[in-house]
């Protein structure tokens, strides 16, 4: 070999018997790439799933948000709304409204946030006809949500996107609002361009039975 080596170089063997160390181009290359795989496999060793406190549901819970590490907001069909200030090891009730179900939530940030139900004649005891709330307070309060178009009969999903605009020569943001449903159909999206100020209602029957994440 003959090889000048320091102290932190290895041998490897090739297949033909030979030798070749970490020094090597194609090794430094494995050797990169064996410690990014280690440093991603260690950390993962130590992340396990553990059952939070709140109140009991006979079903699932519907839908989770969180706007942050520590804030964040769930719903379910017993038309609760629960709040977390700490990451979710302690929840609140933060509203309650019977005869709804209440089968997704969405939030912009930490005070405005939207809440979709499913809908009547899916489910069992559920009379509200409102497919959409919003909340302006961080979900202390919520009123329905008005549209123009066709009758939504119950939403399943709300996406938000996030768009970055230049507003007077500095960056801004503004989001886009998509709320779809519903399982069983019909199949109705809820639109909004202004961050939730208004929102326009589309029948998608035409290309799908339903809608839903």
């Amino acid at each position: 070999m003959g090889a000048k080596m320091s102290c932190c170089s290895c041998f490897w063997l090739r297949p033909d018997f030979s030798f070749f160390t970490s020094n090597h181009p194609t090794m430094k290359f494995y050797c990169a790439l064996l410690l990014c795989l280690c440093a991603a496999y260690l950390p993962a060793q130590q992340l396990q799933w553990q059952k939070l406190n709140t109140e009991p549901y006979p079903g699932k819970q519907d839908d989770i948000c969180f706007v942050s590490p520590n804030l964040g907001w769930y719903v379910n069909g017993y038309g609760r709304i629960y709040h977390t200030r700490d990451g979710g090891q302690s929840w609140e009730k933060q509203w309650e409204q019977k005869g709804t179900f209440f089968r997704c939530v969405a939030f912009l940030d930490s005070l405005r946030g939207f809440a979709g139900t499913v809908g009547t004649d899916y489910f069992p005891n559920v009379t509200d006809t409102i497919p959409l709330y919003r909340t302006l307070d961080g979900g202390k309060t919520w009123a329905p949500v008005a549209y123009k178009g066709p009758y939504v009969k119950g939403l399943c999903a709300i996406d938000i996107v996030k768009k970055q605009f230049i507003n007077h020569g500095k960056i801004d943001y503004k989001y886009h609002i998509y709320a779809v449903g519903r399982v069983g159909s019909p199949a109705m999206m809820m639109l909004s361009h202004d961050d939730g100020k208004t929102f326009t209602a589309s029948d998608l029957n035409a290309k799908a039975s339903m809608l839903f994440d």
